[in-house]
């Protein structure tokens, strides 16, 4: 029973770092995309503070794709926000809550805004994000505040360092390994190559 809870424990071990480790990556490579499990996307919370104190920056948030028209007042979603801003273009993944259902262009649309933002969202989104609306990824589901702060360390400079040396430091420990079985003695050395 004890190897087996050993062996348990390793292997969730090794499944949550090789998914820090992947999500971290995808962070850095592509940013406003996420990672998909099972019908559940994952996305960090952006540094603006528009939905403190119930999501708080850098929390990885899971996000399950409902079908959009079972979305109600009060839902918190994501959605793919695409625009200018500034003559800018902006392509950003936002989570607001739902404050009015509304018909636009014969189409279901949501109205959003952040729980602590003073207006409303500019455009509405609707589940095509056609006719200048946001896109609809999914209805939040849950966060984890501590894997967000993890990755949040991961995808920064630091973290990526620290990473780096890490694997440099296994690789290596690796190598001295291998070697540490073949011993070398004087015969070996020929010509000053071994």
């Amino acid at each position: 029973m004890d190897t087996f809870r050993k062996v348990l424990g390793w292997l969730l071990f090794f499944t949550v770092a090789i998914f820090l480790v992947v999500f971290s990556a995808i962070q850095v490579l592509i940013p406003n995309d996420s990672v998909g499990v099972f019908g559940f996307k994952f996305f960090l919370v952006a540094n603006t503070g528009s939905m403190e104190p119930d999501l708080k920056a850098n929390d990885l948030i899971i996000i399950k794709n409902f079908d959009f028209d079972s979305i109600a007042v009060g839902d918190y979603i994501a959605f793919q926000a695409v625009g200018t801003v500034d003559t800018k273009p902006i392509n950003l993944v936002i989570t607001h809550a739902v404050i009015a259902i509304i018909e636009l262009n014969d189409e279901k649309s949501l109205v959003t805004k952040g729980i602590n933002a003073n207006g409303y969202d500019a455009k509405p989104v609707t589940a095509s994000g056609a006719n200048n609306t946001h896109k609809y990824i999914g209805k939040y589901s849950s966060k984890s505040s501590s894997l967000g702060t993890i990755i949040s360390f991961l995808t920064s400079p630091l973290g990526i360092l620290c990473v780096a040396v890490d694997a440099a430091c296994i690789v290596l420990g690796l190598v001295m390994l291998a070697r540490k079985d073949k011993k070398i003695t004087l015969s070996d050395y020929k010509g000053g190559q071994l």
